[in-house]
């Protein structure tokens, strides 16, 4: 176990055995290479640990959105592993990306004539097949062709739209169109699959699929995986006070939640400031050895409010621990009752939490 105390009052453990036994379930799984995805500080849980323990287990391929990201990685890997830039490259980035021995993965044909000056081989080449987002469009492949042989391509990649939903016929027709794509590139690889593309199938894999959430259990087992993946984080604030409120008294800003009758309250650790939303606020749960404790007035940006009227006194006191979130029920559940997205309340894991690696 290793950590770096931050916050005495707000702390995030981490399973780093289970993010190892997501990476290797997926692998035995899909049979093609996992490419790691660690942007935004690993979503949110810690991209050192995380990224040096695959590496340890094996994994040479690692994406991250930005030049930062890419040259805070490099300091704890390898020059035998690869990183790749999903932002891609400027003018000004190219001599550090050269030192560094990193990979923009080319998502314009501006970048790619920048790119085509400065380097000769090993193109990342990342086309658009329906997100319509940051990508080489299927109109530009004809100008790809003229400036690059296929023979300096050594990878190919796309983005699914609608993975999250596996019947939508929108996830058919991207592959059609990147299989349209590939079919002029026959000596790269190719990628189209992140996360929740696993739930796809076998069609969509190709020779690499691209993990970032689900190496943390959050989005469940994909259907025909053997092995179920394990939800791998557990976050928790502490009470720093307790008292009792009478029935017309408010909480908090704007005075948005007004007492009905006696209630028993306890002041937590933690606010938007660390990741929990403000759409909480008088609508979601914490929970206190088991039991639930139901958020009442507005979150605040370093201070949340429970109702512990329901909870033995011992177990709800000054200094005890109240779990966030520990499993994927209540990570769910928080993301529905506050009108968020699994995605986005992982990455908001802010930096005062005191983040604690078991292995």
């Amino acid at each position: 176990m290793t950590h770096e105390i931050q916050n005495p009052f707000l702390r995030l453990y981490v399973d780093l055995e289970k993010v190892v036994h997501n990476y290797k379930a997926i692998q035995n799984h899909t049979k093609v290479e996992v490419s790691v995805v660690v942007k935004a500080n690993a979503y949110g849980i810690g991209f050192g640990p995380v990224a040096k323990i695959l590496e340890e287990e094996g994994c040479r391929s690692f994406f991250v959105a930005t030049l930062p990201e890419a040259i805070a990685l490099r300091k704890i890997l390898p020059k035998t592993s690869s990183i790749h830039i999903f932002n891609g490259i400027t003018e000004e980035s190219i001599p550090i990306v050269k030192e560094l021995g990193l990979t923009p993965v080319i998502a314009s044909i501006p970048q790619l004539e920048l790119c085509a000056k400065h380097f000769s081989e090993n193109f990342v080449l990342h086309f658009n097949t329906g997100m319509n987002r940051l990508s080489l469009t299927e109109e530009g492949l004809a100008k790809v062709l003229k400036i690059l042989k296929p023979t300096q391509v050594a990878h190919v990649m796309s983005h699914l739209a609608c993975a999250d939903h596996p019947k939508d016929p929108k996830n058919a027709d991207q592959l059609k169109k990147f299989k349209q794509i590939i079919s002029h590139f026959p000596d790269s690889t190719y990628s189209l699959a992140a996360s929740e593309g696993i739930a796809l199938g076998r069609d969509y894999y190709f020779d690499r699929v691209r993990i970032g959430m689900s190496l943390y259990g959050t989005l469940g087992t994909p259907p025909g995986m053997t092995e179920k993946l394990e939800f791998s984080f557990k976050s928790q604030a502490a009470i720093l006070q307790t008292q009792t409120i009478h029935k017309g008294e408010s909480i908090g800003y704007g005075a948005s939640y007004v007492a009905p009758s006696t209630r028993r309250i306890a002041t937590i650790a933690v606010g938007f400031a660390d990741g929990l939303p403000r759409g909480a606020s008088n609508n979601g749960v914490v929970y206190v050895e088991g039991y639930e404790a139901p958020i009442v007035g507005r979150v605040s940006m370093d201070l949340t409010v429970i109702d512990i009227s329901d909870i033995p006194e011992s177990m709800a006191a000054v200094g005890k621990w109240v779990d966030l979130v520990y499993d994927e029920a209540s990570f769910a559940r928080l993301a529905k009752d506050s009108n968020s997205a699994v995605y986005e309340l992982i990455t908001r894991l802010g930096q005062r939490y005191d983040r604690i690696y078991m292995k």
